[in-house]
This record gives C-alpha cells, sequence and structure tokens, in this order.
C-alpha cells in the first residue's frame, strides 16, 4: 500500500509540470502560399517552383504539373497562441495553437473567414485551398518541417 502511495505522489509530483512544459514549448510553422496550374511559365514574377518534397506529394493529389511558390512566412507559437498573416491581397491565414495537442488553421478571402482545418499534434503538413478559376488553383500549406529551397528551373 505504502508503495502504490508512493508512486501515485510520485506521479503527481511530476507528471504536471510536464505536461505543462509541453503546452510552453513553442513550435514553428512554415506558411507558403502556393499556385498550381499547367503552365511551365511563372504566373508572376516573383513566383518559385516549389521543393521537390511538397512538389512530390501534391502531384499526387493534384491535376497541376507545376506548382509555384508566391509566398512564405513562419510562426512560433505556443499552446494557447494564434496568430494571423496575410498570404495576398485578398488571403490570409491564421494558425491558432489550441493546446500542445491540437492547431486549428483558418483562411480568409478578402477578411472573411472561408475554411477551418484542425490539425493534431502528429500532422506534419495541412494543404487548404481551392480553384483560382478552371486553369489553376492556390493552396496554402501549413507544415512544421522546413520547407526546402525552390526547385531550379
Amino acid at each position: 500500500m505504502k508503495r502504490v502511495f508512493l508512486l501515485l505522489l510520485t506521479f503527481l509530483l511530476f507528471a504536471p509540470p510536464a505536461a505543462r512544459a509541453a503546452e510552453t514549448q513553442p513550435i514553428t510553422f512554415y506558411l507558403q502560399l502556393v499556385r498550381g496550374n499547367n503552365e511551365d511559365k511563372a504566373p508572376v514574377p516573383e513566383a518559385k517552383p516549389i521543393g521537390a518534397k511538397l512538389s512530390k506529394k501534391l502531384r499526387a493529389v493534384f491535376k497541376w504539373q507545376y506548382f509555384w511558390e508566391l509566398k512564405r512566412d513562419s510562426v512560433c507559437l505556443k499552446a494557447g497562441e494564434k496568430t494571423r498573416r496575410r498570404m495576398s491581397s485578398e488571403r490570409e491565414v491564421e494558425v491558432e495553437r489550441v493546446t500542445a495537442e491540437q492547431t486549428v488553421i483558418r483562411i480568409y478571402r478578402h477578411g472573411r473567414l472561408t475554411l477551418i482545418e484542425k490539425q493534431t499534434a502528429g500532422a506534419q503538413c495541412s494543404v487548404v485551398g481551392g480553384e483560382k478559376d478552371g486553369d489553376e488553383s492556390w493552396f496554402i500549406v501549413v507544415r512544421r518541417d522546413q520547407p526546402l529551397p525552390p526547385e531550379k528551373k
């Protein structure tokens, strides 16, 4: 009985600080505004081809042959924090680290909320977006691993 009591006391004394420590550890999220199309020419002069790793993932799911990074940013958040970043003149992304285990991604277009995506702690990447028109689509990628430099063309 004494052992059980000591074990329980040890758990109560040491487990809560460990749980709190996990929640206070900041996590960096990397943000990318990406456009997909079938043109081998950049859609705007500042666009760059995306890295090979992300390109492989997107090509496996979407019909586009080319993916162009229009903007890149990063945010570092602790549990309970959120931030909103403008990715283009019409698109913003809000990343909220609700708890150490859950992140919520909100996409805004012209200031209006258009999409909400929930991500668990184990998720390494979320791709959210929609069609721009029939010839191309846009995506906002929120990932935990730092993007590779753009591919050389």
